[in-house]
C-alpha cells in the first residue's frame, strides 16, 4: 500500500485579533511545522474585513455607504486600517509558525466581504485542502440563525477538510498524540479514517495512536441486531486498513459504544483527552440540521476540549 499523505499541503487559517484565532494558529503551527516542507507546503493567513466594519467606517466619515465603496477616500481609510490594525496581528501570527520552525511558505491575505462566504471563496481560489479555524462558544441555535463564520464554512466548504479548533492544546510533544475517529460506514467517515491514518503515519512510529469508535443509538436496537453485526465488521475492516497503512497494532484501538452518537463521541473525546476527533459530515443546510440533528454538529457543540476535523462531502483537491 502506497504511503498515505494527509490533505495538509495547502492550509487556510481565517484569523481575527482574538484568542480563538490564536488557538487555531497555535494548533496549526504545532501540527504543520514537523510536516513541512514535504507535506505541509503553504499556509494562508486570511483576515476578512466584514460589511459591519465597513459600514461603521462609512458612517464615521458621514458619507452614504453605497457611494463610498469605490471612492479614493474610502480605499485610503481601508488601507490605513490594514496597516495600523490588521498587519500587526497578521505578522504576529506568522511569527508563531516561524518560531515553530515551519519551513513552508506563509502568505497573508486581507479581503472584504461576508466572512464565512469569503473564507470558502479564498479556499477554492487557492486550491486549499484544509481549513483550520477557531470558534466562539455560541449555542447551536444562535450560530445557525446568526450565521457564524464556522457554521457557514462547515456547510459550504464541501471539498476541504475543516478543523474547528477546541479549547485544549498540547504544548509539549506531538500535537495530536492520539486521534479518535468516529466511523459509521459513510463515505465522509471513511475519508476521516483515511486522513487520520495519513496524519498518524506522517509522524515517527509510536507517536500517534488511532482509536476508532462506532456508536449505535440503542433506542430501536434489538438484541443481536444486524446493525450491531455490521458495526463490528466495520471496526474490523478499519483496523485492517490502519495496519496496512503502516500503523503498529499496539497503537490501534477499536470499540463499539451505545448511546446518542453526538453526545457519546463528545464525551469520549473529553473524558479520554483526545486532542483531535476526525469524522464525516453531511451536506445538510443549517435549517435542516435544526430539525434532523447532524451528529457532526452535535459533537462540535458538545465537545469542550478537542479539535474536531470534518472530512469533505465531495472529492477533495
Amino acid at each position: 500500500m502506497d504511503k498515505l499523505l494527509p490533505n495538509l499541503r495547502k492550509v487556510l487559517i481565517p484569523i481575527t485579533d482574538d484568542d480563538h484565532s490564536l488557538r487555531a494558529v497555535t494548533f496549526a503551527a504545532n501540527l504543520l511545522s514537523p510536516l513541512s516542507p514535504n507535506i505541509a507546503q503553504t499556509v494562508f493567513l486570511l483576515h476578512v474585513i466584514a460589511p459591519s466594519y465597513i459600514e461603521k467606517m462609512a458612517s464615521n466619515v458621514d458619507i452614504r455607504f453605497r457611494n463610498i465603496l469605490e471612492s479614493p477616500i474610502f480605499k485610503n481609510i481601508i488601507q490605513q486600517h490594514i496597516e495600523n490594525n490588521v498587519k500587526p496581528f497578521l505578522d504576529k501570527f506568522a511569527r508563531i509558525f516561524k518560531e515553530n520552525s515551519f519551513q513552508g511558505d506563509i502568505q497573508t491575505i486581507v479581503s472584504q466581504g461576508e466572512p464565512g462566504k469569503e473564507i470558502v471563496n479564498v479556499a477554492q481560489k487557492n486550491n486549499v485542502q484544509s481549513i483550520i479555524m477557531g470558534r466562539r462558544r455560541r449555542s447551536h441555535a444562535a450560530e445557525t440563525f446568526l450565521g457564524s463564520a464556522s457554521q457557514i464554512v462547515i456547510h459550504r466548504a464541501k471539498k476541504q477538510f475543516v478543523y474547528i479548533v477546541g479549547q485544549c492544546l498540547l504544548e509539549n510533544g506531538c500535537p495530536v498524540n492520539k486521534i479518535l475517529v468516529a466511523l459509521d460506514g459513510s463515505s465522509p467517515s471513511l475519508k476521516a479514517l483515511n486522513e487520520a491514518a495519513a496524519i498518524a503515519s506522517s509522524f515517527p512510529p509510536g507517536l500517534v495512536k488511532v482509536s476508532v469508535v462506532s456508536v449505535i443509538d440503542p433506542l430501536y436496537l434489538e438484541k443481536n441486531s444486524q446493525e450491531e453485526k455490521e458495526a463490528h465488521l466495520l471496526l474490523e475492516q478499519a483496523k485492517n486498513f490502519l495496519l496496512k497503512s503502516g500503523l503498529n497494532e499496539n497503537y490501534i484501538e477499536t470499540f463499539l459504544e451505545f448511546g446518542d452518537p453526538g453526545r457519546t463521541i463528545a464525551k469520549i473525546a473529553d473524558d479520554e483527552n483526545y486532542p483531535l476527533v476526525m469524522m464525516g459530515r453531511t451536506g445538510k443546510t443549517g435549517l435542516k440540521e435544526i430539525v434532523l440533528g447532524s451528529v457532526s454538529t452535535r459533537v462540535i457543540h458538545k465537545v469542550k476540549k478537542a479539535t474536531v476535523g470534518l472530512a469533505p462531502v465531495e472529492e477533495n483537491i
